[in-house]
Parts: C-alpha cells; sequence; structure tokens
C-alpha cells in the first residue's frame, strides 16, 4: 500500500517530457541573449589579467627550481691569459673576416685543430622561402673529454654574422679562447663541441640536421661527420664587432613555442648577475635594466612578455640557438647589447665568465 501511494504521489508531480523540453528552450534562449556581453566582458577580464602577470606581486621572477644547481658558488678559471688570448684571436680575425666562407672555415679548421679538438669543416646547400639555394660552410671541433663515457656532449657555438647584422667578431673570438680553456682543463664530464655557423640559421639548422641523420648529402673535410653523444644544451654566442657592451641579452624562444629548460636560464642570469657583475635583460629591447620606479620596472616586465608572446605566437624562433629544441636540446643565445654609457660596459672577461 505505501509503495503504491508513493509511486501515485510522483506521478503526479512529473511534468509532461514536451513542457521540460519547452522550459529547456527558453533558458537556452534567454542565455543566448547574453552571450555578446558575456565575451566582451570575459575578453577585458582575460585583458587585465594578462597585463597583471608582469607585476612583481604576480610573478615570482628569477629561481632556482633544481637545488643542486648552486649557480653562484662557480668558480672563475677565465683570466688575464684567456684575455689576451681572446684578444690575439680578435686581431686574426679581423684580417679573415671579409674572405669568402672557404677562407673563413680554414681558418677556424686549422685552429680548432692547434687547440686539440677533433674538427671539421661541413659544406651545404639550402632552399630558402623564396627556394633560392642558400651555401656556406660550417667549422665545428669536438673534444673527448677524458672523464665522459662519450654519451652526452654540450654545445657552444657562433654564428659569424650577429643577429644586427654585424660580424660577430667578439662572439667568434670568445668562443676559440674558450677552446684554450677548455682543452687545459681535464675535469669536465661532458664533451663539448664548439660550431661556427655560415650564413646564420641556415647554418645551425644543417648542422643540426646532419647531426642527428635527418638529412644527407652534405660534404665534409673528413671521411664521416665527427660526432659525440647526445647534447644536452646549447649555448649560442653573439657579440658583434669589437666594442664594448653594457648588458646581456638571452634570446630563449624556439620554433613553435618551443622553450627550453628554465634552469638553463636561471642559471645564466645568476652567474651573470653575481658571479660577473653584468646585468642581463630578456630578448635584446634593452629593457632589462630594473627601473627605479615600481611601474619603471612594471613596463620593463610587460615589454618582456609582450616580445615573449610575439615570438611564440608567430611561430619563429627569436635566434638560431631555437632551432635546436626541436631536437631535445636546451638551447639559448646570449647577445650583448653595445654600451650607451649608461651602465659600466664589460668585454672579454666578464663574457668568459
Amino acid at each position: 500500500m505505501l509503495l503504491s501511494s508513493l509511486k501515485e504521489k510522483f506521478a503526479r508531480k512529473k511534468t509532461p517530457l514536451g513542457k521540460r523540453l519547452e522550459q529547456r528552450r527558453r533558458i537556452i534562449r534567454r542565455l543566448k541573449g547574453y552571450v555578446p556581453a558575456m565575451s566582451i566582458l570575459l575578453y577585458f577580464v582575460g585583458a587585465i589579467w594578462l597585463l597583471l602577470l608582469p607585476y612583481d606581486g604576480y610573478n615570482k621572477g628569477t629561481y632556482i627550481s633544481e637545488n643542486a644547481l648552486l649557480p653562484a658558488q662557480v668558480n672563475v678559471y677565465y683570466g688575464a691569459g684567456d684575455i689576451n688570448i681572446a684578444h690575439a684571436y680578435r686581431e686574426r680575425i679581423l684580417k679573415v673576416i671579409d674572405g669568402d666562407s672557404e677562407k673563413r672555415a680554414d681558418f677556424m679548421l686549422a685552429e680548432l685543430r692547434q687547440a686539440g679538438f677533433n674538427a671539421a669543416t661541413q659544406h651545404y646547400t639550402m632552399k630558402n622561402a623564396t627556394f633560392d639555394e642558400i651555401k656556406g660552410v660550417n667549422t665545428f671541433g669536438i673534444y673527448h673529454a677524458p672523464r665522459s663515457d662519450g654519451t652526452e656532449a654540450l654545445l657552444l657555438s657562433a654564428p659569424w654574422k650577429s643577429r644586427t647584422g654585424e660580424d660577430n667578431i667578439n662572439g667568434v673570438a670568445s668562443l676559440l679562447s674558450l677552446a684554450k680553456l677548455f682543452k687545459r682543463n681535464t675535469y669536465w664530464s661532458k664533451d663539448i663541441i664548439l660550431l661556427v655557423t655560415d650564413e646564420y640559421t641556415y647554418g645551425m639548422q644543417a648542422w643540426l640536421e646532419a647531426y642527428h641523420g635527418v638529412s644527407g648529402g652534405m660534404s665534409y673535410s673528413s671521411d664521416v661527420m665527427p660526432r659525440s653523444g647526445v647534447i644536452q644544451a646549447a649555448i649560442n654566442m653573439d657579440f658583434p664587432g669589437t666594442r664594448e657592451y653594457e648588458s646581456l641579452a638571452i634570446l630563449f624562444e624556439g620554433a613553435n613555442g618551443q622553450l627550453p629548460n628554465l634552469d638553463l636560464i636561471n642559471t645564466v642570469v645568476t652567474v651573470a648577475k653575481y658571479t660577473a657583475q653584468v646585468p642581463c635583460t630578456l630578448h635584446d629591447n634593452g629593457a632589462g635594466q630594473r627601473g627605479q620606479s615600481p611601474f619603471e620596472s612594471y613596463l620593463a616586465s610587460l615589454k618582456h612578455l609582450t616580445d615573449t608572446i610575439r615570438y611564440q605566437a608567430l611561430g619563429h624562433p627569436s635566434s638560431d640557438a631555437g632551432l635546436a629544441l626541436r631536437y631535445k636540446i636546451d638551447a639559448i643565445t646570449i647577445h650583448g647589447i653595445t654600451a650607451t654609457g649608461a651602465y659600466q660596459p664589460f668585454d672579454f672577461h666578464r663574457i668568459g665568465m
């Protein structure tokens, strides 16, 4: 009796299906009327929230997530002798910088072999966006560290041409002086690869493809392309001209929005700030110096944010180091911003640090 009475009670309260569907239609029609206004409101909410991100109260700044790195406790071995070597290399580079690709490659090949590296040249031919042929010659050398098992390597590169269009004279000279330093010390746990690329991004792309066996048809000065282990990280050195610099720009965006491990960027920033005493900026817009007022600091952070969004939206790497990210190599470019007198300039000594 009780069960039957409950069924009758709920049956009387049950709304017919047609009526329920009509109620849903009315609710949907009413909500559709608010969609344009809600879309505009949510758009402005998102834009305001994006503008709040550069504010110091909403971001943690630069910090190291891997506690074992300890970049602020590094020892500096790049001394006066290495600075003199870099200056000597710069004078020699000035004599060959106006030559063709073959002349520059032969010079680099001889210097890397003299430094004790297993060096070779790479001749390549590529096509640009308009299907024009781009020819160039890369030079690279590999130092097989005594304590390394040959399974991992670090890449240090420098293009002949800077991103500014000038000759990357100081960058290549610093690279060669570091080659002497790497060979002089025996405590490295990874192999070290030094690379000087021709034709900017085309040279880097050609070398990466050849090293990872993606493309063939390349010719080398040796019988086969010398190789090491898996490249764990890469730093591209871009210091145009022969002048001094006032800050260090870091470019880290890769193709299609790829980004390197944040600890690589943080390590470079920490070493530059506390060891080399060099101010750093993201990208090369010169807005990296913290302003004296909170508003100036906010504008600098906002400029960095918009530049990163622009590079990621376009899908283009911000430097040739960004091409390495597609091969799962954490890579960044360090670029010297020309001194203007606003800050204390630096040269080979702090670059080598």
